[in-house]
């Protein structure tokens, strides 16, 4: 007999509580039990599904909907979340463990800060007309966006993480524990006006996430296919997975070295924002900007130049046996070298095969100038959705045979040289994701994962 497939299973969390989730109001942590059972978990399927809902400072919805004309005009609140990945800023870790045992499957710190970085390589602006990519409360404009926030906002999210890539049987994993760590609500929320020190209306924000329930499609073995899975002693299955790591950017010529320990590392991905602005009510925490240095008004806006990038293992070139100019090869100072975008890309998505992306040339300049003769990089405008940056830095080690490369023994390096100003107190963080591939085996019970 043949297995049957079920859709959807939906469970709430095991610490339900009142049912509200809420950073400010000590409630930072979401968990989700799958007991081991016969299903086997249609993976890229699992949603996490509920209600969003923002408070300004004085406990009222935000007043989005009236746009600010210049500085000196009175504007009622504004309260805004990133307007690319919507509600997916509010998880700032994911975790996957075993239910039975604890034993840890897979943990993706700064998650918020990776979709950030992910989903425009995967996304368009058409992904977001009518209602968003991923009916996460995101519109790809900071304008929209913030008129959806002045009522609460029912989402239905995917958590991007390796491990549900794939189909997964519960009783070989000994069930699974999700857990999800919110971010604060100074990391999440903030105001449009990058440039304008004064603007502090998102300032003690908060927001709020109830009625969660996870929901995911299960394949439910019956007849022989159920006898053959109960006699299975032993198994063993590949999974890929994200690992985090973080490090700041603080002078001109900036070396960096990871022990990642991986035996099958398929890819590395970082962006960077100045250090000062995360969780920060005055800037979106979730850009992914250019490294910038002071215009000489205190504004950080001015581009400061990328000169070149290399990447390292066993501290020689690899797995290109050259340094990567940041300008392109024609030395035209408004374009960026296609090469490192093409690479960028190739980091989660094989540049090839990439049909709808983001990036375009009005926001990945943070190699030259935005436009000619221009000084400043960072865009201002409220509504100017498509222009705000989406500037990172990858590398694919394997795109064709999904094999990866080692890193048990060699470390891995990136070397950035910029015109950042030295001796300034301006440090820039980078957050750094490392796709590797797991094994997963089973042994009487017994289970290890090896990386």
């Amino acid at each position: 007999m043949r297995s049957s497939v079920r859709k959807l299973r939906q469970i709430r969390p095991t610490n339900i509580g009142k049912n509200e989730w809420s950073f400010k109001e000590g409630t930072p942590q979401i968990e989700f039990n799958l007991s081991k059972n016969n299903e086997i978990i249609v993976g890229r399927t699992l949603r996490l599904n509920g209600i969003f809902s923002v408070r300004d400072s004085t406990g009222k919805r935000p007043s989005n909907n009236t746009p600010i004309v210049n500085k000196t005009t009175a504007h009622p609140s504004n309260v805004l979340i990133d307007s690319r990945i919507g509600i997916q800023s509010v998880l700032e870790n994911v975790t996957i463990n075993n239910a039975t045992t604890g034993r840890n499957y897979e943990i993706v710190k700064h998650y918020n800060r990776m979709v950030a970085s992910t989903q425009p390589k995967q996304t368009s602006q058409a992904n977001y007309i009518g209602g968003g990519v991923d009916i996460n409360g995101a519109t790809g404009k900071q304008a929209q966006t913030g008129n959806l926030l002045n009522r609460q906002i029912n989402f239905s999210l995917p958590i991007q993480v390796g491990m549900l890539k794939k189909n997964l049987d519960l009783n070989v994993l000994g069930g699974l524990n999700i857990v999800l760590d919110l971010a604060s609500d100074s990391f999440v929320l903030f105001d449009t006006n990058y440039d304008d020190i004064t603007d502090v209306t998102a300032t003690n924000a908060s927001y709020k996430l109830r009625d969660l329930v996870l929901t995911y499609d299960a394949i439910l073995p019956t007849g022989q296919a159920l006898q053959e899975m109960s006699n299975i002693k032993s198994t063993s299955f590949a999974y890929p997975s994200f690992s985090s790591y973080y490090t700041t950017l603080v002078s001109q010529d900036s070396n960096h070295i990871f022990n990642l320990n991986s035996s099958a590392t398929l890819s590395v991905l970082m962006n960077f924002i100045p250090s000062k602005w995360v969780n920060n009510f005055q800037r979106n925490s979730c850009l992914c900007v250019p490294i910038l240095n002071d215009n000489g008004s205190g504004i950080l806006k001015r581009k400061a130049k990328l000169k070149d990038v290399t990447f390292l293992r066993n501290n020689q070139k690899y797995p290109l046996d050259f340094t990567i100019p940041a300008k392109d090869l024609l030395k035209q100072s408004n374009n960026p070298n296609p090469f490192v975008l093409y690479e960028d890309i190739n980091s989660m998505k094989v540049a090839s095969k990439n049909v709808s992306t983001l990036l375009a040339p009005v926001n990945v300049r943070g190699f030259g100038n935005v436009r000619p003769n221009a000084s400043e990089y960072f865009p201002t405008s409220n509504a100017a959705g498509s222009q705000l940056p989406i500037f990172s830095l990858g590398m694919s080690y394997d795109h064709i045979k999904n094999m990866g490369v080692s890193f048990k023994n060699a470390p891995f390096g990136f070397r950035i040289r910029s015109q950042l100003v030295d001796g300034v107190d301006n440090p820039h963080s980078v957050y750094l994701f490392v796709k590797q591939v797991n094994q997963l085996s089973v042994n009487n019970g017994v289970i290890q994962v090896m990386s």
